[in-house]
């Protein structure tokens, strides 16, 4: 029941959602990250984890949805990762630089 939550709110959510520009947005789900919202096309990943009854209960995704919306704010270009370990707390990767073309 937990991961049926989890994955019906993640699987309903809309690039304006978490003000993104992109297509779509793509969920996938392993047992090492948990869950993960990746845009599409191809462009940043966002890990939201595993979540249990006691501990990380599917009610805290409206927060994690509110801070991945803040961190890509004025900034999606250039994001990579982001990992959402709490509604209140996560931490993101840039991209690396295009290696730039000699003339």
């Amino acid at each position: 029941p937990i991961d049926l939550d989890a994955a019906t709110r993640l699987a309903s959510l809309e690039p304006v959602d978490v003000g993104s520009a992109a297509d779509g947005l793509l969920v996938t789900v392993t047992e090492t990250t948990g869950f993960v919202v990746a845009a599409s096309p191809d462009s940043w990943v966002a890990i939201f984890g595993l979540y249990t009854p006691s501990v990380r209960p599917p009610d805290i995704i409206a927060g994690q949805v509110r801070l991945l919306r803040s961190l890509l704010a004025g900034r999606e270009a250039t994001i990579d990762q982001v990992i959402l370990s709490e509604p209140e707390r996560g931490t993101f990767t840039l991209r690396s630089p295009s290696p730039s073309s000699a003339p």
